[in-house]
């Protein structure tokens, strides 16, 4: 594997730092510190995908300076000014200068079979040494050949070599993606010549318009709509570990992704429009509502939702960083319908679309809170409609398509993060989701259980067998998953011709499952399981520990703190078979 690198010394002028980079900068500083890998990376990653098809190396790269000069913001540093406030810095291109003296270039080999395709790819994508944000190095390109050339078609990419981008979110964000594309294309068939009006609009331009607005209403309006909430609260999602220190968290992922069918997608999207909805606040309502049964009934519920804040026509062809990260919060009626439950999270999205340019970093600042402590950042909701120019790319007669990044290759920058994502282009329409949650306080099979159990309340909502739903309260949605829902049956089945005592406490009624099924598997976890006749076993030998060390007797409180596992299970038993009263304290449920 071999590496070319190409860096230059810039000349800058200065501007001031818009709300959304100072946002990412700050966080970068603040949360992310000391991470070896940069959390803030856009990946855009394309294959050729046409047989007879071939892309020029250096054709390539005289579009991408054509690209870079027509947007300044690809060209960007950002630094702290003597003040202490961020400040950005626009590289000025020179006539003398070439292509490749303003972004950064890397040629990548596979031509050795040891080599791993996918570990190489995550590298490239989140080596932290890749950008210089200082000196204005936001824009990575890595070319990855298949096969060992020679030198007089190493220029020639062809069918499975891979084109990737690696662009700093703090100059680029999703809905610049099919900008990027749609330029580059154009300028590639043109051999990097793109019309450039020194006259129009730039990110810079933005980010100085932005800092004069007037911001005294918006103030108000984010006052009441956070006024008694607790900054600090977390949702009691079902977390497997406590959460580490930020300077400790690893940003490890574990992720699951799944599919919904076609009749429930289209069910989604024909509700989304009969009730004036547009997909992204349906999609919230729903999370919203998975939310109130994951959390065992919280009702005051704030999340981050990610708003793509492009608010003036004007705004729509410029590559930048525009995205506003924002609370979304909720005081949800468990009585209320979900139908309810949508008419109250529209009338909130729009008027959060009235101040969405006020920033996170304001909203906290007023409440006199940092970056570094908030509950509700580290539970995310993004819902993204792809774009016909975002899965393909076209460079003159060769075609590109995009390669997804595996997911044990996802970073985690927050605790808990769904996106939804609808591709109206596929032939199918199909909703899909993505659950990124961080290793350091989920399990990977927790996740697989979330992700499960997201589908199931979806199902409900949507399915047109089911749709009855919507009207009742959303206390009697389920996330009950069917094993969970075939055992509560099964608890609650009578047989008629059996008589029944007036009352059976819980000992009486293990008793008799032991005399009944000794052999029969009582407890499962993972890979363990007891019968009742061992569970019987192992729970009489603690009770009789119990009762002559510590003189337990009847009504007794007993505290319990214990992990997830089978010991748990056996030490309650034990605590009923004693018959003390007790008060339970678990680190995990065993059916969230």
């Amino acid at each position: 594997m071999k590496f070319y690198f190409i860096s230059l010394y810039l000349f800058f002028i200065a501007g001031r730092a818009s709300f959304a980079q100072e946002r990412i900068i700050l966080d970068e500083q603040i949360r992310l510190i000391g991470k070896e890998r940069s959390m803030y990376t856009v990946p855009l990653i394309y294959r050729i995908s046409s047989e007879f098809g071939s892309v020029s190396i250096n054709r390539l790269r005289r579009a991408l300076r054509a690209v870079i000069m027509k947007h300044q913001v690809l060209r960007t540093a950002l630094n702290f000014d003597e003040n202490g406030s961020i400040v950005q810095r626009i590289a000025q291109i020179e006539s003398s200068c070439n292509e490749k003296d303003f972004y950064k270039f890397t040629i990548i080999y596979m031509d050795d079979e040891t080599i791993d395709q996918n570990s190489t790819i995550y590298r490239a994508l989140y080596d932290r040494s890749m950008f210089d944000i200082e000196m204005g190095h936001v824009f990575h390109v890595y070319i990855i050949y298949h096969a060992k050339r020679d030198s007089e078609v190493e220029d020639i990419l062809t069918f499975k070599d891979m084109v990737i981008f690696s662009i700093h979110h703090s100059v680029f964000d999703g809905a610049s993606i099919p900008i990027l594309v749609r330029e580059l294309s154009l300028s590639y068939n043109l051999d990097g010549v793109l019309k450039i009006d020194d006259n129009a609009l730039q990110y810079i331009d933005y980010a100085t318009h932005e800092h004069e607005l007037d911001m005294s209403t918006s103030r108000d309006f984010w006052r009441q709509q956070l006024d008694g909430y607790d900054f600090e609260r977390r949702l009691t999602l079902p977390f497997d570990r406590q959460r580490l220190p930020v300077e400790q968290r690893s940003g490890q992922a574990s992720v699951i992704e799944f599919t919904f069918d076609d009749h429930l997608s289209h069910s989604f999207i024909n509700y989304a429009s009969a009730h004036q909805l547009t997909l992204f606040q349906l999609g919230l309502a729903t999370f919203f509502a998975f939310l109130f049964k994951l959390t065992n009934g919280e009702t005051d519920l704030c999340i981050a939702g990610i708003n793509a804040n492009r608010y003036r026509t004007e705004l729509q062809d410029l590559i930048g960083m525009f995205v506003a990260t924002l609370p979304y919060r909720t005081q949800l009626d468990p009585h209320a319908s979900f139908e309810q439950l949508t008419k109250q999270v529209r009338e909130q999205c729009l008027l959060i679309l009235e101040h969405s340019h006020y920033p996170l970093q304001h909203i906290l600042a007023d409440a006199h809170y940092q970056q570094s402590n908030i509950a509700f950042l580290e539970t995310v909701f993004d819902f993204i409609t792809l774009t016909p120019d975002m899965n393909r790319l076209t460079l003159g007669e060769a075609e590109l398509e995009t390669v997804s990044i595996p997911s044990k290759y996802n970073v985690a920058k927050f605790d808990f993060m769904l996106t939804m994502l609808y591709d109206p282009t596929a032939d199918n329409n199909s909703i899909s989701c993505s659950l990124i949650c961080s290793s350091d306080v989920f399990h990977q099979n927790t996740v697989d259980i979330i992700g499960k159990r997201f589908s199931t309340i979806f199902t409900q909502l949507f399915d047109p067998m089911q749709l009855s739903i919507i009207n009742k309260p959303l206390y009697k949605l389920s996330i009950l998953l069917p094993d969970e829902l075939r055992i509560v049956q099964e608890l609650n089945y009578i047989d008629n011709n059996q008589q029944m005592k007036e009352i059976q406490t819980i000992n009486e009624l293990f008793c008799q499952q032991v005399l009944s099924h000794p052999q029969k598997v009582a407890v499962e976890l993972d890979e363990q399981c007891l019968t009742y006749n061992e569970l019987l076993f192992i729970v009489q030998r603690l009770s009789v520990y119990l009762l002559n060390e510590f003189d337990l007797k009847p009504g007794e409180i007993v505290c319990q703190c214990i992990e997830r596992s089978i010991s748990m299970v056996s030490s309650s038993m034990n605590i009923f078979l004693c018959e003390v009263t007790i008060s339970v304290r678990l680190f995990s449920l065993l059916i969230r």
